[in-house]
């Protein structure tokens, strides 16, 4: 009897997994959309409305498009229009795809609702929004420009030849950064073409995130301007530092630059001024050779010639021709040095 009863209690059980006995085919007591909805449309009730316009985004369910595209173009709180474009970036319904654009590209719109609007076109990946997102990298936002490029860099590489032919317009800063996010090899040469004419901090940037092995030499040619001397700016020293530090992100396949590296760590000034340890950002002087520069609280820590990137470089590189080199700078005075030297050491060792 105890053993029929037990096994009563266990087939009830199992119903009510499958089929909700306690929430009536509903499981996990979650709203369903057409609740959801009426939520959505009920001007009175703040708080059902805000959790209806995130969830509504979680159901997945088409039938919310319509509804969240109204909020998103209608609503008077900016939290409501904004928390709709996010829900239809998780619908990822192509009849969102225009309703977000024309938000996108209203610049009367709040910039938290253009930049969801961004991130959810990003999210769906329709090719209609790339054009609109690289004219956004223009914005004058100092953060807008940002989720576009991240928005561009989510749609991957259909972006890349448009981002491309962007490399010369006012869009130009926010492509160079979303291709190097992209990583496609195809933006190498255009990217090798501008650094040769100017010294753009994001363009070895991008190209060491891109690591392709044709920027190698180009980047190699930018090192003695590293010693360059007579009024060297923080953007210029800035510039440096990327240029050394895109050689150690190629890696193996930037075995061409250890020479060049390697002889920026042993002569890393070529006259001039002699600037080491930590000294007021004020007190820089203007010609302070080639120098790497890193703020700590409102001081400036300062390196010769770039060798802790040079350094640091060497290791990911991983070329046995640096280790008699590392292992004389293993035993700098310099305790940074001595610290980077070593753990250079330990990656071209294995």
């Amino acid at each position: 009897m105890k053993q029929g009863i037990l096994a009563t209690i266990v087939l009830l059980m199992v119903f009510c997994l499958i089929g909700g006995c306690v929430t009536g085919g509903n499981p996990t007591n979650q709203p369903s959309t057409e609740s959801l909805i009426k939520d959505l449309q009920n001007t009175s009730n703040f708080d059902a409305r805000w959790n209806a316009v995130q969830e509504l985004g979680k159901t997945g369910d088409k039938n919310a498009v319509t509804p969240l595209i109204e909020t998103l173009n209608n609503d008077p709180d900016a939290r409501f229009r904004m928390m709709a474009a996010e829900s239809l970036g998780e619908i990822k319904n192509e009849s969102a795809v225009e309703p977000l654009i024309e938000v996108l590209k209203n610049d009367t719109e709040a910039i938290d609702v253009r930049s969801a609007a961004a991130t959810a076109l990003g999210r769906m990946g329709d090719t209609r929004a790339i054009a609109p997102l690289i004219e956004t990298l223009a914005s004058p936002s100092s953060v807008f420009p940002g989720t576009a490029e991240n928005a561009l860099a989510m749609i991957g590489k259909p972006a890349v030849d448009p981002l491309i032919e962007a490399l010369n317009g006012p869009s130009e800063g926010g492509a160079i950064n979303t291709l190097g996010m992209i990583g496609d090899t195809r933006a190498t040469e255009p990217l090798i073409a501008i650094m040769m004419k100017e010294q753009w901090i994001d363009i070895p940037k991008a190209l060491g995130k891109i690591k392709d092995k044709r920027a190698v030499q180009p980047l190699v040619e930018q090192i003695p301007l590293l010693k360059t001397l007579n009024g060297v700016s923080l953007v210029e020293l800035t510039y440096r530092k990327e240029v050394v530090n895109a050689l150690g992100s190629i890696g193996p396949d930037a075995k061409d630059a250890v020479p060049a590296l390697l002889d920026l760590v042993q002569n890393p000034v070529e006259g001039g001024i002699a600037v080491s340890g930590s000294v007021p950002a004020g007190e820089i002087q203007s010609n302070p050779d080639s120098i790497t520069v890193q703020m700590y609280e409102g001081n400036m820590h300062v390196h010769l010639g770039s060798v802790i990137e040079a350094i640091d470089a060497l290791g990911d590189i991983g070329d046995n021709r640096a280790i008699p080199v590392l292992n004389a700078l293993a035993n700098s005075s310099d305790e940074d040095i001595q610290y980077h030297a070593k753990e250079a050491l330990k990656k071209i060792n294995g």
